[in-house]
């Protein structure tokens, strides 16, 4: 009998790891500080070996915040694809794992630095009713009126990249150039008052664990399309909850509930928004795909302004995604040209083979609205 998926569990990035955990981190650290690159899986895990130590076990221990399944934000000490570990992967740190490497608390020191800095940027920035400014920050500021490390300033593109949340919307890498740019996320102000690294990690893991609270664990759990569980629920005989099985939702309860609770304080009128999510959910219970492919492209094409954006597109390309979320988004980018030819393609001698497994997995959906509602 297999034993329960564990799905989510929010853990202390800052409490004390063991010596094999702290070894696969300078094994890491090394190449990504020195010569600023990814190194890949079969690297690490070589150098891990020669240590006496085995890198997957090693790497399964480290400790995660948030969704240890493909559902749901989560952070951790290093990036990596937890779910496909391949030779060829991509492993990096994050900022999380400098608290654990005396030898690069100046790297800690540099990313508050920066923070702050965005934050005086925000707050000096011109304001406009009417056209949205977005602040930004270059490497050549941070160099001349900041004063940050060159070597930290060139790493940071990279280590933007696997920060979770608010920070950037968009960085800017010219080819020809070293003078990266970045623009900066309102919520980065969360942070101005900030003076220690591990103050910026605790309120990453309490963010996730809030972000978490609004996806739905019940049901099935897809990768792409293929079915991989059941997601872990607690059982309990005392009560039996009366509530409608919410299994059956396409976008998470959790999530409509939330949204409904900010319809009334929000800037932007929900009520469509409201409207479109409750009819997807009861035409994906009825398993009704013309219904629910016309309905999601609708939501997709309804909610940029809410990222400040004009299109779809350009939330899936300028928007500040984790990159496990921005793959997703891209997929929902892709699927609107899928949508389009279900809504307009005429009627000819073929049979249409459209079904409901060819709707998105409800993971990329529910951590799309996961993120206009952290938005609103």
């Amino acid at each position: 009998m297999t034993e329960p998926t564990e799905v989510a569990i929010v853990t202390d990035l800052t409490a004390a790891l063991t010596e094999p955990q702290v070894a696969l981190l300078r094994v890491i650290a090394e190449p990504a500080f020195s010569r600023r690159v990814r190194p890949k899986w079969r690297y690490v895990e070589t150098e891990m070996r020669r240590l006496g130590y085995r890198g997957p076990e090693v790497i399964k221990t480290l400790p995660i915040a948030g969704a240890r399944q493909i559902v749901g934000p989560s952070y951790s000490t290093v990036w990596y694809d937890r779910h496909n570990l391949q030779p060829q992967s991509e492993v990096f740190l994050t900022m999380a794992a400098t608290l654990h490497l005396p030898e690069y608390s100046d790297a800690g020191v540099g990313f508050m630095s920066f923070l702050r800095a965005c934050a005086r940027k925000i707050h000096e920035a011109p304001n406009d009713p009417v056209k949205l400014i977005d602040p930004r920050i270059d490497a050549a500021e941070l160099r001349t009126d900041f004063g940050l490390d060159e070597e930290f300033i060139a790493l940071l593109p990279m280590i933007l990249q696997h920060e979770p949340f608010n920070i950037a919307t968009r960085v800017e890498i010219p080819t020809e150039s070293s003078n990266w740019a970045i623009a900066i996320d309102q919520h980065v102000l969360d942070y101005e008052d900030m003076t220690e690294l591990r103050q910026y990690v605790e309120h990453v893991t309490e963010t996730i664990d809030r972000e978490i609270s609004y996806l739905d664990f019940s049901g099935p759990i897809y990768a792409g399309s293929n079915f991989i569980g059941v997601a872990a629920q607690e059982s309990t005989t005392a009560e039996v909850d009366t509530k409608p099985d919410s299994s059956n939702n396409y976008v998470s309860s959790r999530i409509t509930e939330s949204l409904k609770a900010k319809s009334e304080a929000s800037s932007f009128d929900l009520d469509k928004l409201l409207r479109l999510t409750s009819e997807l959910n009861q035409n994906f219970a009825q398993r009704n795909p013309y219904a629910c492919h016309a309905l999601l492209r609708t939501i997709l094409d309804h909610i940029p302004p809410i990222f400040g954006q004009r299109n779809f597109d350009a939330v899936a390309a300028n928007h500040s995604w984790s990159r496990s979320d921005k793959k997703y988004i891209k997929f929902l980018a892709e699927f609107r040209g899928q949508a389009d030819d279900v809504l307009h393609r005429q009627i000819g001698s073929s049979p249409s083979f459209i079904e409901m497994e060819d709707l998105p997995p409800r993971a990329r959906v529910n951590a799309l609205m996961a993120e206009v509602l952290r938005l609103l």
